[in-house]
């Protein structure tokens, strides 16, 4: 909403070579996402490997998050235990789910 109003109000976003920079990577990452994705749905169930590639992404999105906004730095040891459990707890869910056979 902030970017649209901001857009609204011709503050200039889009004459700045950044965002360009950064639209260029977004592209060039969906690419390669979509390729991987495509590549791994021909070797695998969908049932397996959709979910499989939703676990990457949502972990590599907070890590990613978590290291960008240095939001790891002021968790204590049990708070970053806590994190990793819940992370590893969210890949075993994901996997178990996804290796039941289907009829």
């Amino acid at each position: 909403c902030e970017l649209l109003r901001s857009s609204m109000e011709n503050r200039g976003e889009f004459n700045t070579f950044f965002t360009y920079i950064i639209i260029f990577f977004w592209i060039l990452t969906m690419m390669f996402w979509l390729y991987r994705m495509n590549s791994a749905l021909r070797k695998f169930e969908s049932t397996f490997i959709i979910p499989v590639l939703q676990v990457i992404w949502t972990l590599s999105s907070v890590v990613g998050g978590g290291l960008y906004f240095d939001e790891f730095s002021n968790l204590t040891n049990t708070q970053f235990l806590m994190f990793v459990f819940g992370i590893m707890f969210v890949i075993l869910g994901v996997c178990v789910l996804a290796t039941i056979p289907t009829s």
